[in-house]
This record gives structure tokens, sequence and C-alpha cells, in this order.
């Protein structure tokens, strides 16, 4: 009997740390698979109408993970990784060639199967006043299109196009 107490103790405590195991996996904020992704820029301070640009992205798990989230910016910045905070991704950006004191800030909120979210580069006066303070912004949304992403169709600076 008392053989017997400790085998079924042994199964029940294998079974509560297994359910409490599954209960502990987070979901990604956001599915792998084919994404089209809308960027409307906003270029405050530079007198120009911006056309939304909308690309097809494969966004793979490990991607989702990273915060690798390609969302558009300046031609010379791509999104290097990233945090999440929940289902908000706070978007770290290697850019080459900028003005000191420019920042770019970036952020992303995943719910399943739809984003959103925008990119901001803010360069500050200059102290010889030689450059005015300008602000460019791009609003992202984004849509699962499917799980299989196929094969690119090219590739531009954010890296391949589906």
């Amino acid at each position: 009997m008392n053989g017997l107490f400790r085998i079924s103790g042994v199964m029940s405590l294998t079974a509560i740390a297994a359910s409490v195991g599954a209960q502990a996996t987070t979901s990604l904020p956001l599915e792998p698979g084919l994404w089209e992704i809308t960027a409307r820029p906003d270029f405050k301070g530079i007198p120009m109408m911006a056309v939304p640009k909308v690309a097809r992205r494969c966004l793979a798990e490990d991607d989702i993970k990273a915060g690798k989230i390609p969302l558009a910016s300046l031609p010379d910045c791509r999104v290097a990784g990233g945090r999440w905070i929940d289902a908000r991704a706070l978007l770290d950006f290697q850019c080459e060639g900028l003005v000191p004191g420019v920042r770019v800030l970036g952020e992303v909120a995943g719910a399943g199967k739809t984003l959103s979210g925008g990119v901001e580069l803010v360069q500050p006066p200059q102290p010889d006043g030689a450059v005015a303070p300008v602000s460019i912004k791009y609003q992202h949304s984004g849509r699962w299109l499917g799980a299989e992403c196929g094969a690119p169709t090219g590739v531009d600076g954010l890296g391949p196009k589906y």
C-alpha cells in the first residue's frame, strides 16, 4: 500500500508539473508566416507628400521571438531586434550615416494576425543652427496572410520580399 501511494504520488506530481509547464509556455504575439505590412510616412518639417508602401514579409518564429519585425524607416536603417513586453515590442535599429544626435525609435504591437506600430526618426536642432529639428514618422499596420511564405520574389533594404 505504501509503495502504491508513492507511485501514484509521483504520477500526480508529474501530471501537475506538466500542467504548470504547459501554462507557463507563452504564445507568440504574432503568428509566424506571410504578412502584408503597410507603412504610411509622415514627414513633419519636410514639405512633401508620401505614398504608403506595402510589402509582403515572411516572419519566422525565431524572428518574432527576437523582435526582428521588418518595419520600414529610412533607407539606411533596419530593425536589428527588439524586446517584447507583453504583446508590445520596443525595436532596436542599426543605421548608417546619420547625423550625430539622431534617434530612431520603434514600437510594434502584436495581436495574433494583426500588427500596428510606428517608427520615428528625431533629429534635434544643431547647436550652430545649420540643421533645423526634423521628425519623420512611419505608421505601420499589418495583417497575416497565411502560414506558408513560398519563395521570395526579390530583396530590398528590409530583406527578402514575398
